[in-house]
């Protein structure tokens, strides 16, 4: 019989029972319990509630599932037994660690609560003995309530990423697995809810695996009664081996519990915020040239480009995939990062200058992991490439006609990094964007025919860490064929993620659902683009266009020299309308709000105060009746008076998109209601198109009023 011990932060609880001969076992996890009285713990621990070990162990109890952690000495100590846990910690955190029976592997871990609710897990293993452990997983487990009974994952492919699924929680084990760096068809966040559980109400328990490369998480019911998520990464089959006195520590595990998704996402966004890698500046207005442009660069446009851009107001200008060695197209010159002598016979500096000197910053694209089969790097170093059988083994399939470089290798990691070094020097850059294309099939290190996922992740992160280190200003954006590289591991590292590639506003409306569920907005590029989508043929309204990235970070992805000046001004109002916004919306909560398919959704920020608020609405069907259902406007106070309009400066540009009567919303006009009631009766509002978005500014109403 062990003891409880109790953890609480942010509104939760996790309980956990300690026993000198187990790891710690969770027995609660979820909204924050009553202080348990004089003789509670005792019950408690006597009560037979089936808990879940941090770190299941094979020599523990009955277990009959996957162990925690599983490897061997060749073959042999395949079940190491640890009598003698030691647990230290304070209110809202714990470690552990144990050494086994035979002194020959060392186990520890550590399980806190942050401040805003979300639980951190790691562990680590060392092997003591003087013979090789080979490793074939450390992962961690919690256990979730048997009431919810889906589970919430996400799925999806390049330009359609992040797509929020739900299947039912049946006995057996659930799983996804990330095996090639690049989990676009994979969930980002995992876990369990109840099967009506929506952005306001509705319990729900999510996993993320903070790491660039390959995971895994499942889900598990037991004939014996556990119900339990697992996450932790994936190892290819030889990749970690241990020699004496070495470690392998598991990524950060990141676990969020909360009464509907909303809350469940808060506490991973607060997350993030919180991290030191997390812009602390206004979010800059930015262009990226490669819808405009693509690949045929020339200077005298991007000059062009760059002035009308400044007109409208943008503040970053980013040059795309295109300027350097003898990239015409996606065939060649990959990896070779000088300037195109051909393309800029001036280098790059005049350009940056321009740029600077209309008062913008600017950034260049890289894609520093991968190289042109015809390239010079590739023709001098084919031993560099990631390989499964050595360095005259065969080469993986070319995607997009090129490999993946090992960064591992120390002489390649610092070519790649001094010619990044000595461009961003060069043209004084201040972004990069950093893009990823392709999956890591048959990684393998040339060197040893060893599978090289683990240590490539590292050493991609090593360099991103070297770069901040030389430019410490510089920020850097995590592209990976859009957004297949967003988890919390990169976001240490990154300020910015490309959300999709995919710029149609209705296909980024559900992309951003499951792209919200861990990231707050203010770090999520989304751009305008032009009036028909490169991705999906949809033509779209700039009113639409622009609405659905106003509470996101604003960029514009299009050639808008082309544009007349009427155009270039409804444009700017745009852009006007972020820059007074922002500072709210980059410290603001996000709120979501779905009745059905035929009333407007709502996604929206409200300030930190409660007084403000931004709120965009779409329609993805007509309904088929005349007058619209009220639209509610969660997340308000209820004791706060609003006044709600739309949003200035850019409503009466597209009116006519929507389906006009009478109504407070015609001419600019405005509506004041309490947070009570649009909250829980909803705004009354004009029937719209299918595939239309508006933008709505609610500010409180009386003394201490801020202007929208």
């Amino acid at each position: 019989m062990g003891d409880v011990r109790r953890l609480d932060a942010g509104g939760v609880t996790v309980l956990v029972r300690l026993e000198a001969a187990a790891p710690p076992e969770v027995l609660y996890w979820g909204a924050s319990l009553p202080e348990l009285g004089e003789g509670d713990a005792l019950s408690l621990d006597a009560s037979g509630i089936v808990g879940t070990w941090l770190v299941p162990l094979s020599s523990v109890g009955a277990w009959n599932e996957e162990p925690g952690l599983s490897g061997s000495f060749g073959g042999r100590g395949f079940s190491p037994r640890f009598d003698d846990f030691e647990v230290e910690g304070g209110p809202s955190e714990l470690t552990f660690s144990s050494t086994d029976d035979r002194g020959r592997l060392r186990l520890e871990g550590r399980l806190a609560i942050e401040p805003s609710g979300l639980l951190a897990l790691r562990a680590r293993v060392t092997n003591l003995a003087a013979e090789p452990y080979d490793l074939s997983a450390l992962t961690l487990c919690l256990p979730v309530p048997e009431r919810e009974s889906q589970i919430l994952e996400e799925t999806g492919d390049w330009a359609r990423e992040h797509v929020i699924q739900r299947h039912e929680f049946t006995y057996g084990t659930h799983q996804r697995v990330v095996r090639n760096c690049q989990p676009q068809d994979v969930s980002s966040v995992y876990g369990t809810c109840v099967p009506r559980a929506g952005w306001r109400e509705g319990s729900a328990h999510l996993v993320h695996v903070a790491w660039s490369g390959n995971t895994r998480v499942e889900a598990q019911a037991t004939y014996q009664g556990q119900r339990f998520l697992r996450a932790g990464e994936w190892l290819a089959p030889g990749e970690v081996t241990l020699a004496r006195g070495e470690s392998y520590e598991t990524p950060w595990v990141y676990a969020s519990a909360g009464e509907g998704l909303d809350e469940v996402a808060h506490r991973f966004h607060a997350h993030v915020r919180a991290l030191p890698s997390h812009p602390r500046t206004p979010r800059p207005v930015t262009i990226n040239t490669w819808e405009a442009v693509g690949f045929h660069q020339d200077e005298a446009k991007l000059r062009e480009l760059a002035d009308v851009a400044a007109r409208v107001g943008v503040e970053r200008f980013v040059l795309d995939d295109g300027w350097f060695s003898t990239r015409r197209w996606d065939d060649a010159g990959l990896g070779d990062w000088w300037v195109a002598p051909d393309v800029f016979p001036d280098g790059l500096r005049p350009l940056a200058d321009h740029v600077h000197g209309l008062g913008m910053q600017f950034g260049i694209w890289f894609e520093p992991e991968s190289a042109n089969v015809d390239s010079e790097v590739f023709r001098a170093h084919p031993d560099w490439v990631l390989r499964p059988e050595g360095a005259e083994g065969r080469l993986p399939a070319d995607v997009r006609n090129q490999q993946v470089l090992n960064l591992a290798i120390p002489a390649c990691f610092d070519h790649v990094l001094g010619q990044m070094c000595a461009v961003i020097e060069e043209v004084g850059a201040d972004y990069v964007k950093w893009d990823h294309n392709r999956e890591l099939w048959e990684a393998g290190d040339a060197r040893t025919g060893r599978a090289a996922y683990h240590e490539q992740t590292l050493a991609c992160w090593r360099l991103m860490d070297a770069l901040h280190e030389r430019f410490p200003g510089l920020e850097l954006e995590s592209c990976a064929s859009g957004g297949g590289r967003i988890d919390l591991g990169v976001m240490e590292r990154a300020q910015r993620v490309w959300g999709s590639d995919d710029l149609d506003p209705v296909e980024r409306w559900h992309i951003h659902d499951g792209t919200d569920l861990i990231l707050p907005p203010e770090v999520v590029g989304c751009h305008i683009g032009k009036p028909k989508s490169n991705a999906t043929g949809r033509i779209s309204t700039l009113q639409t266009r622009a609405a659905g990235s106003l509470l996101y970070h604003l960029g514009i992805e299009w050639d808008i020299t082309q544009l007349d000046e009427e155009e270039l001004g409804r444009l700017a109002e745009w852009v006007s309308a972020y820059k007074r916004v922002r500072g709210m919306t980059e410290r603001g909560t996000l709120v979501h709000s779905f009745v059905s398919k035929a009333v407007p959704a709502v996604r929206g920020i409200v300030s930190e105060d409660g007084r403000q608020a931004v709120y965009v609405l779409f329609c993805e069907e007509t309904s088929p009746f005349e007058a619209c259902q009220p639209v509610p406007l969660p997340g308000l106070r209820a004791d706060v008076r609003y006044r709600v309009r739309a949003l200035p400066g850019v409503w009466q540009q597209d009116r006519w998109a929507m389906r006009l009567k009478t109504g407070w919303w015609r001419d600019g006009g405005s509506v004041e209601l309490t947070g009570a009631l649009l909250g829980a009766v909803g705004l009354e509002f004009c029937k719209m198109n299918p595939g239309t978005a508006v933008a709505l500014a609610c500010e409180a109403v009386g003394d201490g009023a801020a202007d929208a």
